[in-house]
């Protein structure tokens, strides 16, 4: 397990060999660890239901050097009591943490199973805030939006409201 400070996000930055950084027993205590910034663009991927994001580092090896290719893990391993009431308020904490990392737009997502559904409502807050997003990749993501969640569209907006 990475340990991180209670709280915080937890990402690594997946370059080259992520099986080597998982291994580290502590990785930098900001909001979103790198390992290397040498990328053009960031891409941010948000974990599957399970939390960890060690299936994304095929992804990361072929996108060495253009994409910087940044997996967000699940707080909880990090602190095991942490929570969020909803899905708008888990996409707020980690919207709170990518904007720590990258201050502003465009931004790029990817979300794989549930950390689709995260990255949607993330869009979605990072829109209403006007930050541009120009990404958001979808893996394995369920059709329909949790009903609790206000990234719903009204019946006056269209997707591109989103």
């Amino acid at each position: 397990m990475i340990a991180a400070p209670a709280g915080q996000i937890h990402v690594l930055e997946a370059t080259a060999d992520v099986a080597a950084v998982i291994n580290r027993p502590h990785l930098i205590s900001h909001p979103l660890s790198s390992i290397s910034d040498t990328a053009p663009r960031k891409l941010f991927c948000i974990h599957p239901g399970y939390g960890l994001v060690s299936g994304y580092r095929t992804l990361a090896q072929e996108l060495d050097g253009v994409v910087a290719v940044i997996g967000i893990e699940s707080p909880i391993y990090a602190d095991p009591d942490w929570r969020a009431d909803d899905l708008d308020e888990h996409a707020r904490h980690y919207v709170e943490g990518v904007r720590k990392h990258q201050a502003k737009g465009p931004y790029s997502l990817l979300g794989w199973s549930h950390g689709g559904l995260i990255a949607v409502a993330m869009a979605h807050q990072l829109r209403q805030d006007g930050h541009d997003v120009d990404f958001i990749g979808l893996v394995d993501v369920a059709a329909e939006m949790p009903a609790q969640s206000s990234v719903l569209p009204t019946s006056k907006e269209s997707p591109s409201a989103w």
